[in-house]
């Protein structure tokens, strides 16, 4: 099945410009695959700072592969529990979680629930 989002222009160019105060609805933003049993909902995309706001949906199983964040992440758990292999914490609905700069971890689901998780995310992400 072919993603077809030339619908979207107009969301996409309205949440580009980080000048103009906006709002985003549930209906206009689209679930985006990204990698298997996971989607990305993009709120926001700041062009000036190389950051963009999502909300990301794990299905049961799935995951993040391994990657690194070259600016901060700034996360917050709405459903689901979710962990990096790297640490003991487990994120839970209402958790906060901020990662520096530099971090590079796989994202791993915890329970058998989907998960959904918001974040806001400067600069880039590689996968190593």
């Amino acid at each position: 099945m072919e993603l077809d989002l030339s619908h979207e222009a107009a969301y996409v160019f309205k949440s580009a410009n980080p000048v103009l105060g906006f709002a985003v609805d549930e209906p206009e933003a689209v679930w985006v695959p990204y990698e298997p049993g996971t989607a990305n909902r993009f709120l926001m995309f700041d062009l000036n700072t190389n950051s963009f706001a999502v909300v990301l949906r794990c299905e049961p199983g799935s995951g993040i592969d391994r990657h690194y964040h070259m600016g901060a992440v700034a996360g917050y758990c709405l459903q689901g529990s979710w962990k990096y292999k790297e640490h003991d914490w487990v994120a839970r609905p209402r958790s906060f979680v901020y990662e520096r700069a530099g971090e590079a971890h796989p994202l791993t689901l915890m329970l058998s629930a989907c998960s959904n998780i918001a974040g806001n995310i400067t600069r880039s992400m590689d996968w190593t």
